[in-house]
C-alpha cells in the first residue's frame, strides 16, 4: 500500500472509532509534545525503533518528520544500526548464556559485547548519550537482560539521567502502539474491499 493512501486511510479512524483513537492520541502527543528530550532527539530514537518494529509506515512517517526537522541522513542511518546490532545481539546473548558450546564456539561474542558495534562510543554522527538512549529504547522491545544491565552502568557513566531514559522509553511505547494502529489501514482497506465486492 502507498503511503498516501495508508495516510487517507488512517484519517478514517478518527470517525471510526473516535473514543479509542483519542485515548491513543493523547497517549502518543503526551510523549511527542513534553519532556527532557528535544523533537529531535526523540525523532532518531523513533527512527530506532521503527526499525525494531519493522512499520514501514512508521519508518517513511518519522524520516519524513526528521528530514523536515534538519537531521541528516548519517544519523538517521546510523540509528538504524544501531537497531540491527542490538537485534543482532538477542539470539546471540541467549544462546550464549545458556551454552558453553557457544561460548566456545564465540569467544570473541563476549556478554559485554554488543555485536558489530563493540563500542557504543566510536560511531562517529551520534552523540554516546543518543546512542545509548537509543539503546534503551530498542532494548525495551527486545529486552536482553544482560544488555540492560550494561546500558544501566553505561548510562551512569555517562550522566544520563532517568528522566531521559525513561522518555526514550516512552518513544518506544509510542512507536509500538503507533506501528500497530498504522497497521489498521490494512483492516480499514480490507474491509472496505469486501464490501465494495472486489
Amino acid at each position: 500500500m502507498e503511503f498516501k493512501e495508508q495516510v487517507q486511510l488512517l484519517g478514517q479512524l478518527p470517525k471510526l472509532i473516535q473514543e479509542p483513537y483519542q485515548r491513543y492520541r493523547s497517549f502518543s502527543n503526551a510523549i511527542w509534545n513534553k519532556g527532557v528530550l528535544t523533537v529531535e532527539e526523540k525523532e532518531v530514537i523513533a527512527i530506532a525503533v521503527a526499525h525494531s518494529t519493522k512499520c514501514a509506515y512508521c519508518i517513511r512517517f518519522h524520516t519524513r518528520k526528521a528530514k523536515h526537522l534538519g537531521i541528516s541522513i548519517e544519523k538517521l542511518l546510523e540509528a538504524a544500526t544501531i537497531t540491527a546490532s542490538i537485534e543482532a545481539a538477542s539470539p546471540i546473548y541467549y544462546r550464549y548464556e545458556k551454552s558453553e558450546l557457544d561460548r566456545q564456539a564465540f569467544p570473541h561474542h563476549i556478554e559485554t559485547t554488543i555485536p558489530f558495534i563493540d563500542s557504543i562510543d566510536d560511531m562517529g554522527h551520534l552523540s554516546t548519550r543518543i546512542r545509548i538512549l537509543i539503546a534503551f529504547a530498542v532494548n525495551h522491545l527486545v529486552q536482553i537482560e544482560q544488555l540492560q544491565d550494561q546500558l544501566v552502568n553505561l548510562a551512569d557513566e555517562s550522566n544520563i539521567v532517568e528522566d531521559e531514559i525513561r522518555e526514550a522509553i516512552l518513544v518506544a511505547a509510542a512507536l509500538k502502539a503507533g506501528g500497530a494502529i498504522s497497521h489498521t489501514a490494512e483492516l480499514i482497506n480490507e474491509y472496505l474491499s469486501i464490501e465494495s465486492g472486489v
